[in-house]
């Protein structure tokens, strides 16, 4: 019986913890979304001042995002469109971002450094709007899901373990 009831508890713990972990995912997708925001922040200011090449400009970065996509972006071979796709795909994994951010990103670096610095300049401020507007979703994704995510795993595993003793 001792056994059954160690069990019970250690079966509770785990699905809260589950509950737990998935509430953080909400967590870390609204933070990369920040992240981004200041990362383009930074870029467009860089972009109108600097005069330097783009990749150079996002070796300087000092926002969490541009470092990423750096590393990332220098471990890589091919355009810089092809290089900024394996950089978004390769930091995106640990932020639990759904399809449309990722689609987001690449379609934001596509497009980045064809065009003159106003251009640049006016497709910064768009993608600016649309990483809002999934950092509005993302914020409503914590305050509908988390609580839900932490109390079902607290009592699915109570339910499991009413049922096992």
């Amino acid at each position: 019986m001792l056994i059954k009831i160690i069990g019970c508890a250690l079966l509770v713990t785990a699905t809260t913890l589950i509950g737990i972990k998935k509430s953080q995912r909400l967590y870390r997708r609204r933070d990369f979304i920040k992240d981004f925001l200041v990362f383009l922040d930074s870029l467009a200011t860089n972009i109108r001042y600097s005069g330097d090449e783009l990749s150079v400009i996002i070796s300087k970065s000092e926002d969490p995002f541009g470092k990423a996509v750096y590393d990332s972006y220098r471990k890589s071979e091919g355009s810089f469109f092809e290089r900024w796709k394996k950089a978004v795909i390769k930091i995106s994994d640990g932020y639990s971002l759904k399809h449309d951010d990722k689609q987001l990103l690449c379609s934001f670096g596509e497009k980045l450094g064809i065009t003159d610095v106003e251009g640049q300049l006016k497709h910064i401020e768009l993608y600016k709007g649309l990483a809002k507007a999934h950092l509005d979703d993302s914020k409503k994704d914590i305050t509908e899901k988390s609580r839900l995510y932490k109390t079902m795993g607290f009592f699915v595993g109570a339910a499991v373990a009413l049922i096992v003793i």
